[in-house]
């Protein structure tokens, strides 16, 4: 796993504990009756019809959830159905899971890393200065990886976006050239963690300020 993640997917903030999300686990099969092919759809006991362990859920990065059955559904295979096919789509809710006979390695959720706040936005010719409030506190035992500036030229950040990334936790200011002469900008940061296999943890974006170019 490696890369930048897209669409919705089930968030925590690093808080130094254990996180343990809350899970719902459902099991979806089907039995013949008659003839016809009737499915069944039941919510799972924890400890009873199923085991739950995690991963690393205290770091920042990301956490797998191994849900096994056990007893009657020792022999299921387990697999993530909840709510959009997609496997990079988790909801911000609470896991709802649904085991069945098709076989993947499990969902994750990720623990995000505390972000920062943008302390002054400067306009330039066709560039904009960017400080931002360092974030230097250790996450258990690292930092963060560095920061994220995004520019764009819509207040909801959906389309005509810039986003550069500024490696290391010690910087606090970043001057990106080449964007349009006098022209409004809304921009926000956040800070990101990379862990050894390339995954990178993001924050929640800082509250927008507004620039004009020259």
């Amino acid at each position: 796993m490696g890369g930048d993640h897209v669409g919705k997917w089930n968030y925590k903030t690093w808080t130094g504990k254990a996180i343990t999300p809350k899970v719902k686990v459902w099991f979806s099969g089907d039995y013949l009756e008659n003839g016809h092919s009737i499915q069944v759809i039941k919510e799972l006991t924890n400890g009873q019809d199923y085991k739950l362990t995690l991963g690393n859920n205290t770091d920042m990065g990301y956490c797998r959830l191994n849900i096994t059955g056990i007893g009657k559904y020792s022999d299921v295979d387990i697999v993530k159905k909840a709510r959009d096919t997609s496997y990079e789509s988790m909801t911000e809710e609470d896991f709802d899971l649904i085991i069945g006979t098709d076989y993947t390695k499990g969902p994750i959720f990720v623990i995000r890393p505390l972000g920062t706040k943008l302390n002054k936005v400067k306009g330039q010719k066709k560039a904009v200065k960017v400080m931002w409030k360092k974030q230097e506190k250790k996450m258990s035992v690292k930092r963060i990886t560095g920061y994220q500036v995004q520019f764009s030229t819509r207040k909801d950040f959906k389309g005509n976006t810039k986003t550069v990334t500024v490696k290391g936790y010690k910087n606090t200011a970043k001057t990106v050239k080449k964007l349009k002469a006098k022209k409004k900008y809304y921009v926000r940061v956040r800070t990101y963690f990379q862990c050894k296999d390339g995954f990178k943890s993001y924050s929640t974006w800082s509250k927008a300020k507004t620039v004009k170019t020259k």
